[in-house]
């Protein structure tokens, strides 16, 4: 069986404000508390690369895995 779990937050804020914050990736250490840090490692008008470190799990572990996004 296929699991799936839906989550939902309401945020009493601006959309404007809301998709601005959410789309820079710069203040993501700021806004998420697993994201210990954020590189830039490309940007364009319309995209942008980056690499994501996380805080280290129980273990001593810490992921940076890599994304890309398309700006709107």
């Amino acid at each position: 069986m296929i699991g799936h779990t839906d989550n939902a937050v309401e945020i009493d804020a601006p959309i404007g404000f809301v998709w601005a914050q959410t789309n820079d990736v710069r203040t993501w250490p700021g806004l998420f508390t697993e994201y210990a840090k954020v590189e830039v490692l490309e940007e364009a008008d319309d995209r942008v690369v980056f690499r994501l470190t996380m805080h280290p799990d129980e273990q001593g572990g810490a992921d940076s895995p890599r994304g890309e996004g398309r700006r709107a």
